[in-house]
């Protein structure tokens, strides 16, 4: 997506494209960040110019962090310096499923949730009336490969491009269902649940149960990890602060998120629980979630 070469040329940087020290496809240059020990070609930047690593000192991030080194500007102009340097026609904004233009659902799914469900959610210390209206939930029916399962849409842009499902029997394997991802205008992993609520502002989590329980400005990465993917469409929105807060059993995967992200964002914070107890944002006490809506927006 970032034109690496040019970028560099245009600031007379030397640059390996293969040889010593170089992986196939990656973009070699001598570390430009003070303390490495051995800056020779070690720094490397991955095929898509988006990230960096330099083998030898450890440093590695968002491209827009390398920006700022070599240029010595501020994150804002790291950022415009990285659109200047887009090759749109080359890799798309979103890898859309080319052969799925709309997302219909699977005959059975109906606007009728039964008590069931709504009493698994309250379970869960979910207002369910509140949360199916909100999110525009579905339930799968009695039969089916989504049956006794609520449905989820995912939106960006306003526009429905997969949906994931909820197991409210507490019985089926695995809990959380997606829809296929050759039935996906956009596989989930590539897109981040609830982004159309954010502005510039976010607080990043693992899972669909825990975007319900902090509302507006919260987005689920599905797992563990953020891709590329994701990480891009953060960057297209502009966020400016960014809370990281996963679950407890995360802690080490976050923290390396936070990092990532901290070249998206001129403002990332990491939540450690700095306890050995087992939680995740969807147990933490209302206190505590209202304080942490109330540090970030």
């Amino acid at each position: 997506m970032f034109d690496i070469i040019s970028y560099l040329e245009d600031r007379e940087i030397e640059f390996w494209t293969e040889g010593k020290n170089v992986t196939a496809g990656w973009t070699n240059i001598q570390c430009v960040f003070p303390g490495c020990p051995d800056p020779s070609n070690h720094l490397g930047i991955n095929p898509e110019g988006l990230a960096y690593n330099c083998y030898i000192c450890g440093e590695s991030n968002y491209i827009t962090k390398l920006i700022e080194e070599i240029d010595k500007c501020s994150w804002r102009q790291a950022k415009n310096i990285f659109d200047s340097y887009q090759k749109e026609d080359e890799i798309p904004e979103r890898k859309e499923h080319p052969l799925v233009k709309k997302i219909i659902y699977p005959k059975g799914f109906t606007k009728s949730i039964p008590k069931k469900a709504e009493n698994y959610l309250k379970k869960r210390n979910f207002d369910s009336g509140f949360i199916i209206n909100k999110y525009n939930l579905r339930y799968g029916g009695i039969s089916g490969k989504y049956k006794f399962r609520l449905i989820i849409p995912f939106y960006l842009n306003g526009r429905l491009i997969t949906f994931s499902s909820l197991d409210v029997t507490g019985k089926q394997i695995p809990k959380y269902k997606h829809q296929e991802i050759d039935e996906s205008i956009i596989d989930p992993s590539r897109t981040l649940y609830n982004i159309d609520t954010v502005k510039d502002k976010m607080i990043l989590v693992e899972g669909i149960t825990d975007v319900w329980r902090i509302g507006g400005g919260c987005c689920a990465l599905m797992g563990k990890i953020a891709t590329d993917e994701q990480k891009l469409l953060i960057h297209r929105k502009g966020v400016k602060s960014i809370l990281v807060l996963l679950d407890s059993d995360a802690m080490v995967e976050g923290k390396k998120l936070a990092v990532q992200l901290s070249g998206l964002a001129p403002h990332v914070e990491f939540v450690d629980y700095n306890s050995e107890k087992e939680l995740d944002p969807d147990t933490l006490p209302d206190k505590v979630l209202k304080y942490l809506r109330k540090k970030v927006f």
